[in-house]
């Protein structure tokens, strides 16, 4: 059971948050050492781009409900729990080449027209996900082991940013690992600059 202290010491506020992308098989850097414009602090992370703070990334569970055998003489033998799926979509603002190509396999990037062309073969990308989340005070993620992504259909606003939504299939890596939790704690500094600074 936490204390009071480590209780407040784990509350985070999403505030700024950041998506990064990694290679299949990689580790995941340092969240307190991360210096948000700074590539270098990403370790073999890519920043995916900004998203949406209108509509944040989003997950869900689907299945995992428990089910109960029987013979005909005696009820409630064994349990039995279905498997998980856990989906989830990020709204991207910012859709640069480099966005469509991390987000899509087979499409065709146009540098003369500045035009990426998805074509019926297209299909989802592999990756692995860190999603980072600061409120100033504290920093703490999710990270992902393997994750497919697949862009959609760019939604329009006469008010916000044009988002395009990007799916994502939750699955587990040859390790058997889902993803991992990065608990809260305090924003620190690397090089002498603040992790993560907040964008007004």
């Amino acid at each position: 059971m936490p204390t009071l202290a480590e209780a407040t010491d784990s509350l985070v506020i999403s505030n700024i948050g950041h998506v990064f992308l990694l290679p299949p098989g990689s580790e995941f850097p340092d969240i307190g050492s991360i210096v948000f414009g700074d590539e270098s602090t990403y370790g073999s992370a890519i920043w995916l781009g900004d998203t949406s703070s209108e509509n944040l990334p989003e997950f869900e569970e689907d299945g995992g409900d428990i089910s109960f055998k029987r013979t005909w003489d005696r009820k409630n033998l064994r349990s039995v729990r279905e498997d998980k799926t856990i989906t989830g979509t990020i709204n991207a603002v910012a859709i640069t080449k480099d966005f469509l190509e991390n987000t899509a396999v087979g499409g065709v990037w146009n540098e003369a027209t500045k035009s990426y062309t998805i074509s019926s073969n297209v299909t989802a990308k592999q990756w692995m996900m860190l999603i980072v989340v600061d409120d100033g005070i504290n920093v703490a993620g999710y990270g992902f082991y393997n994750v497919s992504l697949l862009s959609g259909f760019p939604t329009y606003d006469l008010e916000e940013f044009t988002e395009i939504p990007v799916s994502v299939a939750v699955a587990s890596d040859d390790q058997g690992r889902t993803y991992e939790i990065f608990a809260a704690r305090p924003r620190g500094t690397a090089n002498g600059d603040p992790v993560i600074v907040p964008q007004a």
